[in-house]
């Protein structure tokens, strides 16, 4: 699925669940959202892509991998009801056998990993978005081209690659509160990441996730 179509399924979610919320009693919306406070909690689940970008102008470029699985959870404490403080770990891991991605017909593995910590900030009663700054590590079982050198698996044949050990690597998630009681929500969004790594090892993330917050 491209991103353009990502977006446009985002943007038609925020809008019905946004067109609801108009019918809904305005004052038991505000006592959800003014009862929030102290710690909260979460994790997602959804469909994730991978762009792989190597240092190798004369190399063929990795194709986009979409049809990864994206992970997360959290866990941040509110400073009022509309601002909170979070830390995050997001994964997106692909695992597949594709002799027209990778030239073979081996299992390969790919996943970024991410470490962050957050600002979350509620633009309306059921809109958020959250953005954040911290690290990311990256594994896979291939070899990358890099600046007409090979990255080779250490430990021997079918070993994890890591690009580094750490890169700087950082993310914005745009939510929904698609459903919610005074304790729970339940969450539709948008994660946009990226990290760059050494030896030339750019990688992009991208998922669309439904996901909970325990509040």
């Amino acid at each position: 699925m491209g991103r353009n179509r990502w977006v446009v399924i985002v943007v038609a979610l925020v809008a019905i669940a946004w067109q609801g919320s108009a019918h809904a009693q305005v004052d038991g919306v505000q006592r959800i959202v003014t009862e929030r406070s102290g710690w909260f909690f979460g994790a997602s689940i959804g469909r994730g892509e991978l762009n792989i970008d190597v240092g190798c102008s004369t190399c063929p470029k990795l194709k986009k991998l979409e049809e990864a699985l994206s992970l997360s959870g959290h866990a941040g404490m509110l400073l009022n009801p509309r601002l909170g403080v979070v830390v995050e770990g997001w994964m997106v891991r692909f695992h597949d056998r594709d002799n027209l991605r990778f030239a073979d017909s081996s299992d390969h593995t790919i996943s970024e990993t991410m470490l962050l910590g957050s600002a979350q900030v509620w633009a309306g009663r059921l809109l958020w978005l959250r953005a954040g700054l911290g690290f990311a590590w990256h594994e896979t079982d291939l070899k990358y081209p890099v600046d007409g050198r090979v990255l080779a698996a250490a430990g021997g044949e079918g070993a994890m690659t890591r690009a580094a050990d750490m890169a700087p690597a950082g993310a914005v998630t745009l939510g929904i509160e698609a459903a919610h009681t005074p304790g729970f929500a339940l969450d539709i969004a948008l994660r946009l990441g990226g990290a760059a790594h050494d030896r030339d090892v750019d990688v992009g993330m991208m998922a669309l996730t439904v996901g909970g917050s325990w509040y």
